[in-house]
């Protein structure tokens, strides 16, 4: 057809994963907002193409009800195009290794719990948030595990030094 209908998939808003999200924002300090603004603020200059491409679309598919609200949020009149396909693979689709056998696999067999962080390290993953609740757990016995890279894994390696558990996170790269 002349005009094919457009199928947008959206994974996130103008202010998605950083501090400038509403959220965030209001309890940020001046000094913070900004560095924000210093930062993020750039993506403003594609608010007007981008609404107009949420305008325009036929469906818009998100991968959570999380990026939907955000959309919804920003106008209501989007719920009737949005869809939701979540990311991942369904859990009864799986075979799953038994517990023990995966632990001795991972040579991980002293029964200390293990904390398992996958994915980019970015400070909207809250790298820093887990790390100061682990701060307050330093006497129990836990490991955390930081698969993974991205523009904050510095701030997390040197935080983790500040706290002095560097013993206990293993960043992996």
């Amino acid at each position: 057809p002349a005009d094919p209908p457009v199928v947008l998939g959206v994974h996130g808003t103008i202010t998605s994963e950083t501090p400038l999200h509403p959220d965030v924002y209001r309890d940020l300090a001046w000094p913070a907002r900004a560095a924000a603004w210093a930062r993020y603020g750039r993506r403003f200059f594609y608010a007007p193409v981008w609404r107009r491409m949420l305008e325009n679309a036929a469906r818009i598919v998100v991968d959570s009800h999380f990026t939907q609200r955000e959309l919804l949020r920003i106008d209501a009149e989007l719920n009737e195009k949005i869809r939701i396909v979540p990311l991942g693979v369904r859990a009864e689709t799986m075979l799953f290794p038994e517990r023990q056998m995966a632990r001795w696999e991972l040579g991980w067999t002293d029964g200390i719990p293990r904390l398992l962080t996958m994915g980019r390290i970015e400070w909207a993953k809250g790298h820093l948030q887990a790390l100061a609740a682990l701060e307050r757990l330093r006497d129990l016995a836990w490991e955390w595990v930081v698969p993974g890279t991205g523009s904050h894994a510095a701030a997390l390696e040197r935080a983790i030094t500040r706290a002095g558990l560097g013993q206990r996170i293993r960043l992996m790269g």
